[in-house]
């Protein structure tokens, strides 16, 4: 933003929040992709909790 505060160290913080998250996204995946089987069993079970919670219109 031309004129606004310095954001060096927030900007710092928040790149390096981004890539811990980008490790963890990955973690996420490798292990969801090692037991296709037992992920899609977990998913479901998410899919069933958020859809008892959610409001049908």
């Amino acid at each position: 933003m031309a004129g606004g505060p310095d954001l060096g160290f927030q900007m710092a913080a928040s790149s390096s929040r981004l890539a811990h998250l980008a490790v963890v996204d990955i973690l996420h995946a490798a292990i969801g992709l090692s037991a296709p089987a037992r992920s899609h069993v977990a998913m479901r079970a998410a899919a069933d909790l958020t859809g008892a919670n959610s409001i049908h219109g």
